[in-house]
């Protein structure tokens, strides 16, 4: 089992870091080896999660769930996440063909309601869904291939 990141400060099951060791521990049980994960706390760049699995590569971005700020609404800003977790697919799988990704969100109704917005987009670049909430991940793949 992967240790979720140390902080000072409590945070909701819903927070990146928290979604991120979560869908670990979930991969890592399926037999999925970490090359590699982005430190949550101080915003690393790159890809949250790198794995291997008999020689097959997976890499993914993790978003929790915002807070949001004194002028956005969480749900709003929940959508430019969204929106900026779509694009991290795009530069991947442009970087790489091969490589599985996955896109692993907190179960919440905007990022649902985003994910079925874009349903297309998902066969178009092959990859899958990791919804997590306070107990489980549940892989969502539409048919895409791409199944963790």
């Amino acid at each position: 089992m992967i240790s979720r990141p140390s902080d000072a400060v409590p945070r909701p099951w819903f927070w990146e870091g928290n979604v991120q060791a979560t869908v670990v521990d979930h991969l890592t049980c399926d037999e999925w080896c970490v090359i590699r994960q982005a430190d949550t706390v101080s915003r690393e760049p790159g890809k949250d999660i790198e794995l291997e699995r008999e020689g097959v590569r997976m890499g993914g971005t993790v978003k929790g769930f915002p807070n949001g700020t004194p002028r956005t609404p969480p749900n709003t800003q929940a959508r430019h996440w969204f929106t900026a977790a779509l694009f991290d697919v795009i530069l991947w799988r442009e970087t790489d063909a091969g490589v599985r990704i996955g896109l692993a969100l907190p179960n919440m109704p905007t990022y649902r309601r985003q994910a079925s917005r874009t349903t297309w987009f998902q066969r178009a670049a092959n990859f899958t869904f990791l919804w997590v909430d306070e107990t489980a991940v549940v892989v969502e793949d539409r048919g895409a291939g791409a199944t963790p």
